[in-house]
């Protein structure tokens, strides 16, 4: 339902930035996005409930004024991590079988997402000559199919085809719609496009539902949110690499060679969806790996009291415990 909500809001915001700009000017545009900004943070603060404690715990009018007063820090960060390293989310790509080829999934089809996203209207305006609101309903034509996908396809497809197959439709269908804008002579093709983009947006829901399957319930934050880690990771990577190979292209006889590399890249994301273990592989990993626990602590327990042992049997140990061992057998009188 939310990633549905985000496809009405592609469908909504780009038509009426269009007429926006045209009616008003580009400055118009930013202008009714902060006023949108400001009521969204005005409806967060004071409408929407908070679904958890916060670790942080919001000071009172009278205790900011009173921190000011004594020169003290306005809000207590103590319990804030003193250092962050972002490279953490790379860890998904190594250990557990799962989450690792999922991660590697992740990665190479949002490269081409944002790849996609980042330069695809700059692209139109350069190769056809889009005007403004032009672009404003060919983004919600998007929109639209991004509704559709995810709120209505993603409910029969996962069940009906299972995650790793639906998420293969999806690649493939992303994959076919590299291939045409970047083939595109004529702007119908861009619009031929969009129907492939139904399929495209199944891929995140797939891999969340697979993720969340497989995982348990005291696991599933820490894997999301490495999987989202891995997306935030490619928002940077894939427009940066894609706008030097259009700077590059641009100027050539295949200006959209650049989303023909895209769409190879989704292609090797395909060949990795079959590396991702199957239900029962992964059951029998995480059997083992408990197994493997199991047994650690067991020889750790083992251990522990080959020292206890060891210890009492030490007869420098008899001093402090005297009592420790007595005499089994009495002393016999002498007749």
């Amino acid at each position: 339902l939310a990633l549905a909500t985000l496809g009405l809001s592609f469908t909504i915001g780009p038509v009426t930035g269009g007429i926006i700009a045209e009616q008003f000017g580009d400055q118009a545009v930013f202008t009714t996005a902060l006023m949108l900004a400001i009521a969204d943070i005005a409806f967060i603060i004071f409408v929407l409930p908070e679904s958890n404690t916060p670790s942080i715990a919001l000071p009172t009018a009278q205790t900011l004024l009173n921190n000011v007063r004594e020169r003290k820090p306005l809000v207590d960060l103590s319990s804030l991590p003193l250092a962050y390293n972002p490279l953490s989310a790379l860890e998904v790509f190594f250990g557990d079988p799962l989450l690792s080829q999922v991660a590697r999934v992740t990665f190479l089809y949002y490269t081409g997402v944002w790849a996609l996203v980042s330069t695809l209207m700059i692209y139109l305006v350069t190769r056809f000559h889009f005007s403004k609101l032009y672009i404003g309903y060919l983004l919600a034509s998007y929109g639209v199919a991004t509704m559709i996908s995810e709120g209505i396809l993603v409910r029969y497809m996962v069940p009906f085809f299972g995650e790793r197959t639906t998420m293969r439709i999806g690649l493939a269908g992303f994959a076919v719609q590299c291939v045409m804008i970047g083939l595109a002579e004529e702007p119908s093709t861009i619009w031929a496009s969009i129907f492939f983009a139904l399929f495209s947006n199944l891929v995140y829901p797939a891999l969340s539902s697979l993720v969340s399957r497989s995982t348990t319930a005291e696991q599933q934050g820490q894997a999301q949110g490495s999987i989202n880690g891995v997306k935030a990771l490619t928002e940077g990577f894939g427009p940066l690499m894609f706008g030097l190979l259009m700077n590059v292209f641009e100027t050539t006889a295949m200006p959209g060679f650049p989303y023909i590399i895209g769409a190879a890249i989704i292609v090797l994301a395909i060949g990795m969806t079959y590396r991702i273990p199957s239900e029962e592989e992964y059951f029998q990993y995480i059997e083992a790996k408990r197994a493997s626990v199991g047994n650690a602590e067991e020889a750790m327990g083992l251990l522990e009291y080959d020292d206890e042992v060891d210890g009492a049997l030490d007869p420098s140990a008899d001093d402090a415990f005297p009592n420790a061992f007595p005499d089994a057998f009495p002393d016999e009188e002498v007749a």
